[in-house]
């Protein structure tokens, strides 16, 4: 009995270790088992920092356990200690990376430098583990022992590295984690609910309890620190992962998005609500959380405002202005499952634009202010500059072969160098943007500074100064720059130092040097004054737009400012430079240094000096077989216009819009087509690029030429971008017409003439003719200077002007009262034109300023002078008419010839009536005048007046209504 119950006890015993091992086994894969899944739920994580760390500390644990089995299930020492370095490759990275999480996961800085020092320490001990069998720094003792069953286990005595490790490895990490998940319980009470810190803690501190009773030695050949350290970790991670609070940047993206201004609002495929921020809410009130579930289309009354797609949407709620913009939600496959909404409130940015846009509509009102500015001061200037150079040219030709010659050769050079500046200066934009051009050309250099000379001695002069001059006679001759630019450099010079001179002398050297090629010299003008001088700190002050230095001592200096800052721009464009010395209160010296091409070599003491350009005669020619189409709005312009050209025999056809213009141009082939660039409906612009383009060869062949008032820089270039080859400025004057034809109409088909030279010239025959014209409001000669036909032909000028100007007084007031400015802005620059080719200049200056009202668009203004406007332009009408009839009245017999008989009557009309059904209009003009010289009713010679009338105004198809009119009524009569 005693043997059996021996026996029994060690079978019990034998039992008991064997269900022991077995259950550490099962325990130990259930472990492994819960660790794997762990990791499985954080594969489908966003890969943070967070969930990096919770990785590296289960993997650590997986190690752990796996090492552990292998352990307790080896079957020899060597092998049981291979498996404990196994266990610690796997514990080195679990306490560390445990407290990293811990400290993030409790919104606490973690202690960084402590942890990378214990870091440093568990890798040293690790070292010290794997050579174990070399020393006994880490394992006093290591023995293989048999349990009575007959298990093999470790036997370990612990070295001090085993209790470093301990303290570096586990103790201090630990401590540290329960640390940060005790502040967090007590010091945010607020998040311990939600993220479950309180359970986190009590789950922390069991492996530190499995781990204190197998250091204490309370757990006997079993260790169940592993086991319980990875089901705990694991159970851990799958808590945090269950709330879904296991990333800090998560949670700091949803804080993120609760704390911003701007509405986000997520929904599903079929657009119905899932979430929503705070801000959202304040958007739209209907927002609660019982909108979740509902579709977004409910939230506003235009859910169109939300359209899902890659469009920003813009909407407004009261006075708040919003933009939308639609994202879609992928997932790791590119699937959509849904959508987020991000609202931004774009009021503040929307009302900035608003007033970018109103401070760049303020600017570029007032560039165009500037602009148009520009361009009236060039038309006000170049008026009475016009007339100085038109008196010089009249001047020289009348005193050929006397002493007077001489100096009105002078006033014309200084006025025609007076003009080029005064062109420069109006365009001042072209200075500012740099786009200055240069124009290159030969030129004799003494003549060029001869030229300069003789403008500035005048002003010299006046101010009792001496002009001095003097040249270096072994310079080349001539050569090859824009002489015009120079010249204009020397003339600001010259005359800014003449301005700055009380007394003393002015005095302009001419020099130069070899350039740094071989046919290149480098030209010095040296102008030295004995003025007010410079202080030395306002030098580079004086080559500033519109700067006077030393205002209050030069007060009575004027000028505009420009002329240095121009000429330094025209030398560096040259690629010279200008040097300034001065001696506050003595003087100055200016020195300018431009390179230029030598073309004649020959010095100047050599070469005489080039005769004065005399003026250039006007050599009149005919031309064969050459059509032109005039094409204005306004019937004056186009009669102006077909008298200067029939003296050139050209054959003329006329139209009076852009759409009529385009017509005759499909129908018949034009060598030139005169264009006016304004008319109402359709401008120039359009109808040449409608003719270009849609015209076939009738439209490509012409030479298309612009009528404009305007005579600002940079308009021709302006015309030739559209479609036009060249431009004329009305009115029409003689001599540029002429050059313009010459440039245009080929050689070949021009032969020598003098039909028109009697016409062009003012001669005292021509003004004794104008004399006799006597009509209030007309200045004659403003006539006489720019008119260059005769009499006669201003008589009908007249007359066509009186006809047109009925229909036009009633235009001009239909178009103000139905407020129509932009057409009566044209209509008002037609009879500006219209006005100015008869000398009408009161109509024609109030015209113009109308025009510039509407063009700034001044209402106002228009609305203010209009009706000084048509009462100036009836009384203009009467007065012309009044002289047209008392004229007709002297030329006309007192007595008309014998009265006509109805079939004679109705003979003659159906006479004319035909000549105009086969468009010979002049011929059926003069059939019906020669019926008004008869005796005839007075309602029939009215109507026959209106027939002229309309003949005159080149209004055929009125003119053959009428006539066919009455001869349906004479038809009648007994």
């Amino acid at each position: 009995m005693t043997i059996i119950n021996r026996r029994l006890m060690i079978w019990n015993a034998k039992g008991r270790q064997t269900i022991m091992k077995l259950v550490f086994l099962i325990l130990g894969i259930l472990c492994i088992c819960m660790i794997i899944f762990a990791l499985g739920l954080l594969l489908e994580g966003d890969g943070s920092k967070n969930q990096k760390l919770m990785n590296y500390f289960l993997l650590g644990c997986m190690v752990h356990n796996v090492g552990y089995l292998l352990e307790i299930t080896a079957p020899t020492m060597e092998a049981a200690m291979a498996a404990t370095k196994m266990q610690y490759l796997g514990s080195l990275t679990i306490p560390i990376t445990y407290c990293y999480f811990m400290f993030s996961y409790c919104y606490e800085k973690p202690p960084v430098k402590m942890l990378r020092i214990l870091k440093m320490v568990d890798i040293g001990v690790f070292a010290l583990v794997f050579t174990s069998d070399m020393h006994s720094l880490y394992y006093r003792r290591i023995e293989w022992l048999y349990t009575a069953e007959g298990h093999g286990y470790l036997s370990l005595d612990y070295g001090p590295a085993y209790w470093a490790f301990m303290a570096c490895g586990v103790v201090l990490p630990y401590s540290m984690t329960l640390y940060a998940l005790i502040r967090v319980c007590i010091k945010k009470p607020e998040y311990v609910e939600d993220r479950r810190y309180g359970l986190i803690l009590f789950l922390s501190m069991l492996p530190v309890l499995a781990l204190s009773a197998y250091a204490m030695k309370l757990t006997y050949v079993y260790d169940l620190t592993p086991v319980v350290l990875g089901m705990i970790l694991s159970g851990v991670v799958i808590l945090i992962w269950n709330q879904k609070v296991y990333d800090f940047g998560s949670l700091a993206s949803g804080i993120l998005l609760d704390g911003m201004r701007d509405g986000v609002i997520a929904i599903d495929e079929q657009e119905r609500i899932v979430n929503y921020n705070p801000a959202a809410a304040r958007i739209f009130p209907k927002l609660s959380p019982q909108m979740t579930g509902k579709r977004l289309g409910e939230l506003t009354e235009n859910p169109e405002d939300f359209s899902v797609g890659d469009v920003k949407e813009e909407f407004n709620i009261g006075d708040r202005f919003y933009q939308s913009h639609v994202e879609p939600i992928l997932d790791r496959y590119q699937r959509n499952k849904g959508y987020v909404i991000l609202i931004l409130d774009v009021t503040k940015t929307r009302n900035y634009i608003e007033e970018i846009k109103w401070v760049r509509q303020q600017a570029e009102q007032a560039n165009l202010a500037k602009s148009a500015f520009l361009a009236n001061m060039s038309h006000e200037i170049r008026t009475p500059m016009n007339a100085i150079i038109g008196l010089s040219d009249i001047m020289v030709e009348e005193s050929k072969g006397r002493k007077i010659h001489e100096y009105a050769c002078d006033v014309k050079a200084s006025a025609e160098n007076l003009l080029a500046l005064i062109n420069d200066i109006l365009d001042l934009s072209k200075v500012e943007a740099g786009k200055m051009k240069l124009s290159f050309g030969e030129y004799h250099l003494k003549t060029l500074v001869g030229s300069v000379i003789n403008m500035m001695d005048v002003m010299a002069s006046q101010r009792g100064l001496r002009l001095e001059f003097e040249y270096d006679m072994s310079m080349p001759c001539r050569y090859f720059g824009d002489g015009d630019r120079i010249k204009q450099v020397l003339i600001n010079i010259l005359n800014n130092a003449l301005k700055f001179t009380k007394e003393g002398h002015v005095k302009l050297s001419i020099g130069g040097r070899q350039g740094s090629l071989r046919d290149m010299e480098l030209l010095i003008f040296r102008i030295e004054d004995t003025g007010c001088g410079i202080k030395e700190e306002d030098i580079e002050k004086i080559f500033e737009n519109f700067g006077q230095v030393d205002s209050k001592r030069n007060r009575n200096v004027e000028g505009t400012g420009l002329g240095l800052a121009i000429s330094r721009q025209l030398v560096e464009l040259m690629d010279g430079h200008i040097r300034v010395e001065s001696v506050y209160g003595k003087g100055s010296v200016f020195t300018v240094e431009i390179p230029q091409k030598i073309v004649d070599r020959r010095p100047l003491s050599e070469v005489p000096e080039t005769e004065a350009q005399k003026p250039q005669e006007l050599e009149p020619f005919w031309v064969d077989g050459h059509r032109v189409l005039i094409v204005d709005d306004n019937r004056i312009n186009r009669k102006v216009a077909r008298i200067f050209l029939r003296s050139y025999g050209l054959q003329i056809d006329e139209a009076e819009s852009g759409a009529e213009a385009i017509e005759l141009v499909r129908k018949t082939c034009y060598d030139i087509i005169f264009m006016d660039h304004m008319m109402p409906e359709m401008d120039g612009v359009e109808a040449v690029q409608i003719i270009r383009s849609e015209c076939g060869e009738n439209g490509v062949r012409p030479v298309v030429i612009a009528l404009t008032a305007n005579a600002m820089a940079g308009v021709r270039e302006k015309f030739l971008e559209n479609g036009f080859q060249d431009f004329i400025t009305k009115p029409l004057d003689r001599k540029p017409l002429h050059e313009l034809l010459l440039k245009w109409i080929p050689e070949e088909k021009r032969r020598p003439s003098k039909l028109w030279i009697e016409n062009c010239r003012t001669d005292e025959k021509r003004d004794t003719e104008f004399q006799d014209v006597v009509i209030e409001g007309i200045d004659t000669d403003e006539v006489v200077r720019r008119y260059s036909g005769g009499v006669e032909d201003y008589r009908e000028l007249l007359s066509l002007y009186c006809l047109d100007g009925r229909r036009k007084l009633n235009v001009l007031r239909e178009l103000w009262e139905n407020k129509d400015y932009k057409t009566y802005g044209i209509e008002a620059h037609a009879l500006k034109s219209a006005s100015a080719g008869i000398g009408a200049m009161r109509v024609s200056n109030s015209a113009k300023e109308q025009e510039k009202a509407v063009n700034r668009g001044d209402e106002a203004f228009v609305d203010a002078h209009v009706e000084a406007l048509l009462a100036d332009y009836e009384k203009q009408l009467t007065a012309i008419q009044a002289f047209l009839e008392k004229d007709k009245e002297a030329g006309e017999p007192k007595e008309k010839a014998e009265e006509i008989g109805r079939d004679d009557l109705l003979r003659k009309l159906r006479e004319a009536a035909e000549k105009l059904e086969n468009f010979r209009s002049r011929e059926c003009a003069d059939k019906v005048e020669e019926i008004l010289r008869c005796r005839l009713e007075d309602r029939t010679e009215e109507k026959l007046k209106e027939i002229a009338g309309q003949l005159k105004l080149y209004e055929d198809e009125a003119a053959q209504e009428m006539l066919y009119k009455l001869i349906e009524q004479v038809e009648k009569e007994e």
